[in-house]
């Protein structure tokens, strides 16, 4: 399970929180320039209408995957994915913004006791949430993303996903209260109320 943004390269996504959740049209084209963080995904699963032709796959805890290259895919070559044209389903509908959007941490490296520490990172983006719709879907996102991984602190990140966006709507009046609770608070509250959702949020990242 790991919650809030991982360090790493910030980019700015460009587009309103509302604007990217509400138009699936967004999903899935991101300019990676260069990243290859996705890559080294521990489980890259291939799934029914998959051409495998091209690919090299194996069964890995009761799941066929992508082969893997020490912590990386095998089809990762120094310019990019070898085998772009043939990628799997969920290479091709992956979206890191996502997971900032709901601000999960997403952790490709496996725990197996391996030094990993030369693995890219998962970029941060950033959206504008200067309305009061996008400050609402931003609080929702964070409330529904810490519910589901208090309540399975084993849950991997895109699990945590699924359920926060499927679900951060229900979330909208308790929401609504935070942020009216937030918005009538003075500049000292609001800082010490940062600290402590901060640390919170590191304490749940921490845990697998």
């Amino acid at each position: 399970m790991n919650l809030e943004s991982m360090p790493g390269r910030d980019r700015d996504s460009g587009l309103t929180l509302t604007e990217f959740v509400d138009n699936p049209e967004h999903i899935g084209k991101v300019n990676c320039d260069g990243c290859t963080a996705c890559c080294h995904f521990y489980d890259i699963e291939i799934r029914p209408g998959d051409n495998t032709e091209h690919l090299q796959t194996e069964m890995r805890d009761g799941k066929h995957v992508l082969k893997k290259n020490g912590n990386a895919c095998i089809h990762l070559g120094p310019e990019g994915c070898t085998v772009h044209e043939h990628r799997p389903q969920v290479c091709r509908h992956y979206d890191c913004r996502l997971f900032s959007a709901a601000h999960i941490r997403v952790n490709h490296i496996e725990n197996d006791g391996a030094d990993h520490t030369s693995a890219p990172v998962e970029p941060t983006w950033s959206f504008k949430i200067q309305t009061k719709r996008a400050r609402l879907y931003n609080t929702a996102l964070m409330l529904a993303s810490v519910q589901y991984s208090v309540n399975h602190p084993k849950a991997p990140a895109p699990e945590i996903l699924e359920y926060s966006m499927n679900n951060f709507r229900k979330l909208f009046p308790l929401a609504e209260d935070l942020l009216k609770a937030v918005d009538a608070m003075s500049p000292a509250q609001k800082q010490q109320l940062s600290l402590e959702m901060s640390v919170m949020m590191q304490n749940l990242a921490a845990r697998k």
